[in-house]
């Protein structure tokens, strides 16, 4: 994880550099970029509004996604609310 579970806060788009676009469709974007603090390379998966839905729905996966752990699927360690 980026953070260990004591330290998680909530993540701002200012706490990531953007490396590069990975992939881009009308459900959003998928980057690769750099936590400021740590260093590490994380993916982010910003989804386009119309493709969230409700709030609840959106935690909903992120909660399932931290659940998992295996080889083909990116760890996801945290999330944010992009402002704007």
């Amino acid at each position: 994880d980026l953070l260990v579970q004591e330290e998680r806060k909530q993540y701002t788009e200012d706490d990531f550099t953007i490396l590069e676009t990975i992939a881009r469709s009308t459900s959003g974007i998928v980057s690769k970029a750099k936590h400021k603090t740590t260093g590490k390379i994380v993916i982010l998966k910003e989804k386009t509004h119309s493709e969230m839905g409700k709030n609840k729905s959106v935690l909903h996966e992120v909660k399932i996604l931290e659940q998992i752990n295996h080889q083909n699927v990116v760890k996801c360690s945290g999330w944010f609310w992009k402002r704007g």
